[in-house]
């Protein structure tokens, strides 16, 4: 027998035994060079490769391997693509108020005021800004009411003008600066006690406005503060005695805020 012969009959005896396999042709191929050894035949004949048949006891092995070799290179269930990304905290901002700024218009002298919170502005004419629970006033604008009722233009002496109120309290004065100008502050209880039930006192106006005197105890505080010859501001608060202190610190964050354009 010939070598080539010998070879041939090899591949036959290899290609009859064992049933038929559907192995995947890279795996079989895979398998049979792996799986081939080299032995001597009697004699001193040349050295052939004697192809051992593969087992089908040897697929669990190769599911096995391929198993772990795609989780070793997916990871484990769940993680194909990659590790999901952790998830990013949602940044939580830190909101805090900002003051609204409010510029004049139509009051007669340029003014920037930073509200603070729980101030705005109910109204805007010709020498007053009013905030309902108080109001800026111009000098030049505002005037004040005799006794007998008539109007006046607003007082060079303002000591003098509240002293002469028998409405008016004892006024405690203390200096104050609003926007950069420097002012007076005066702070009085008011009582008044009308002539008939009802009966109001008009004590200052500014424009079409009016405040008047009427029949309940309050406590007031006038600002006043010179910018020239019969010009300047008016701060006027007018709140009830038991809620005044908490008043009047609103009202000056209110002032604070002020700043002359």
């Amino acid at each position: 027998m010939t070598a080539q012969r010998g070879i041939d009959r090899t591949l036959e005896m290899f290609l009859a035994e064992g049933p038929p396999m559907n192995a995947d042709p890279v795996i079989e191929v895979a398998l049979a060079t792996v799986a081939s050894t080299r032995q001597l035949r009697a004699g001193g004949l040349p050295l052939v490769k004697r192809a051992i048949r593969p087992r089908v006891l040897a697929w669990p092995a190769v599911v096995a391997v391929v198993l772990i070799t795609a989780v070793l290179l997916l990871g484990p269930p769940g993680n194909i693509g990659g590790p999901s990304p952790s998830p990013t905290p949602t940044p939580v901002s830190s909101v805090v108020a900002t003051p609204a700024l409010y510029q004049t218009t139509t009051f007669g002298i340029p003014l920037s005021i930073r509200l603070p919170t729980g101030w705005s502005v109910a109204a805007e004419g010709a020498g007053i800004v009013d905030f309902d629970r108080a109001a800026i006033l111009t000098i030049a604008d505002t005037g004040i009411f005799d006794g007998q009722g008539l109007p006046q233009p607003w007082p060079t002496d303002i000591a003098a003008w509240l002293a002469a109120e028998p409405a008016f309290g004892p006024a405690d004065q203390a200096a104050i600066v609003v926007g950069d100008r420097a002012g007076t502050a005066y702070t009085f209880d008011v009582d008044y006690a009308p002539p008939a039930a009802g009966e109001r006192k008009p004590l200052i106006r500014a424009g079409s406005v009016r405040w008047n005197l009427v029949d309940a105890a309050e406590r007031w505080r006038l600002v006043v503060v010179p910018t020239g010859p019969g010009e300047g501001l008016i701060g006027l608060l007018l709140a009830s005695p038991s809620g005044f202190d908490s008043a009047a610190a609103a009202f000056e964050s209110l002032l604070a805020g002020v700043q002359f354009r």
